[in-house]
């Protein structure tokens, strides 16, 4: 190769070098300054822009849901203050002096769950007048009953619970439909289907509408008879209880419901010893009432630190009293 062709070769090595850098670089500025095509937000005409809010949380009407309730079946029932015998430590939101402590019986969250079950169990009974009157009349006088009891417990806890402010007013409304729910008339459904109707719009988080009763020495039994909440006592404790502390798989698989069963019939064997209830003045009556509250009460204790052996002793306690009872007494 002469010189004139080396200088040439030499030249286009120079050239390559410069051309094949810019080249990638040119490629590399192209694809970095390519953007994703996204579709074009909807447009909508004048009349079309009617039909939507400016902003909707202007014209929603109630409390903001609680999502983190669950309206199934109760699963988040918890041991209530003083479960295990115990006084509870100093908080700061301790029960007004004169009040009953309903906390270390049975807590906020069974109290609303509680509630909450009875809205599909109602609608399920007031589906028809034909339905109520052929034997739906008898379960809608037991779940107002129950709703009543647990609305006047409700208006008396001695500390923060949902409805606190229309629990009066809904015991007393409850209260009054569980009582003419004795007969099947067309007044009673009617009634019924209000109140049933109301409930659900209370669950919901609308405003319970009417007034309550504000005497100082309310009778409870003026606005549950003893009958439907014994019906409640007999259920809690016969088909559950019983059944989900008779073995390791029923107490473990069931323990949330265990407590909230057990923490209804310590409640409700309070109430039922209330003044105006037949039997209430009764020493063994009471002592009854007292034994079966005691084998709940010990229930909720063993489920908290999940002692099966605790907690079937208290079943077997609570069990006892119901069947001495009964043989002693009638609803």
């Amino acid at each position: 190769m002469n010189t004139s062709q080396r200088q040439k070769c030499l030249a286009w090595i120079v050239a390559a070098a410069v051309i094949v850098p810019v080249s990638v670089q040119g490629i590399l500025v192209a694809t970095a300054q390519i953007t994703k095509r996204r579709a074009a937000p909807p447009r909508f005409t004048e009349k079309e822009r009617k039909l939507f809010f400016s902003d909707a949380r202007t014209k929603l009407v109630g409390e903001r849901p609680a999502y983190v309730e669950s309206v199934a079946p109760v699963t988040t029932a918890k041991p209530p203050t003083g479960a295990t015998g115990a006084m509870p430590a100093a908080t700061g939101n301790e029960p007004a002096a004169g009040k009953f402590p309903w906390s270390k019986l049975i807590s906020a969250e069974t109290l609303v769950d509680e509630v909450k079950v009875y809205a599909p169990l109602l609608a399920a009974e007031i589906k028809s007048p034909s339905h109520f009157k052929g034997g739906g009349m008898k379960n809608a006088r037991r779940y107002f009953s129950t709703l009543a009891a647990t609305f006047a417990i409700i208006a008396e806890y001695d500390r923060e619970v949902r409805w606190k402010a229309q629990a009066a007013t809904a015991r007393d409304l409850f209260g009054r439909a569980g009582l003419n729910s004795k007969t099947g008339t067309d007044q009673a459904f009617n009634e019924s289907k209000l109140r049933e109707q109301d409930l659900t719009a209370l669950v919901r988080g609308e405003t319970l509408q009417g007034s309550s009763t504000t005497e100082n020495n309310l009778m409870w039994n003026s606005f549950a008879n003893r009958p439907p909440l014994m019906w409640r006592l007999e259920r809690a404790q016969q088909d559950r209880i019983a059944v989900w502390t008779a073995s390791q798989q029923a107490f473990s698989k069931n323990k949330a419901q265990l407590i909230h069963e057990s923490q209804m019939v310590a409640a409700l064997a309070e109430v039922i010893q209330k003044e105006g209830y037949p039997e209430s003045s009764d020493e063994g009556y009471r002592a009854y009432a007292q034994s079966m509250q005691q084998g709940a009460r010990e229930i909720i204790s063993g489920a908290a630190s999940d002692n099966l052996s605790k907690v079937q002793s208290g079943a077997a306690t609570m069990s006892k009293a119901c069947n001495d009872c009964h043989g002693d007494f009638r609803s």
